[in-house]
């Protein structure tokens, strides 16, 4: 799902209202700014690439969309995820040249686990989408959203109580002019 709000940021308003940058901020006044823009910066509103009559709609650009049916997503039931004994990491989307990949991290409870490795792309996000993770004595719980850049080692966790789904998204590596994309690290 692709869902943006069409709101112009509040600096851009901020601009475009004829307020000073020497003025100090704040939040009111970005507040009140915001509330009397007429017109947005393109139209707001979800868009979900797997419905009918969607993907006829794309421009061709320089953006990717890849789609992933929900066969490729399914959640673990908190009871199958808790009788879990093992760790697995199931590919969503499969890597591409440029490191672009996504799968789901699942580990019973109290397994330890380490994901892949974020230098195969240009940095991953770590998605909690069911039960919970311990990392360096913090838990992460259910939403729980981390950046782990492609210059550092993917973190060793252990899995909750109940273990732990992660989604882990891996962005493309940077585009060189010389070499096109970056090669992994």
């Amino acid at each position: 799902m692709h869902h943006t709000s069409g709101l112009r940021d509040q600096w851009g308003l901020f601009v475009l209202s004829g307020e000073d940058f020497q003025d100090h901020l704040k939040q009111r006044s970005i507040l009140s700014i915001a509330r009397a823009q007429t017109a947005l910066n393109f139209d707001p509103g979800a868009e979900y690439v797997n419905q009918p009559g969607v993907r006829e709609k794309l421009r061709p650009s320089g953006r990717r969309y890849l789609v992933v049916g929900p066969d490729k997503v399914r959640l673990s039931s908190a009871d199958s995820l808790a009788a879990r004994r093992d760790v697995a990491l199931d590919s969503v989307i499969e890597p591409h040249e440029d490191g672009v990949a996504t799968c789901l991290l699942r580990a019973g409870p109290g397994l330890a686990f380490t994901g892949p490795d974020p230098s195969a792309g240009g940095g991953q996000y770590w998605l909690v989408l069911r039960g919970s993770a311990v990392y360096e004595g913090v838990d992460y719980i259910r939403n729980s959203l981390a950046w782990i850049s492609c210059t550092e080692k993917a973190p060793a966790m252990t899995a909750g109580t109940g273990g732990v789904e992660i989604a882990v998204l891996q962005f493309p590596r940077a585009l060189t002019s010389r070499t096109g994309y970056a090669s992994a690290a």
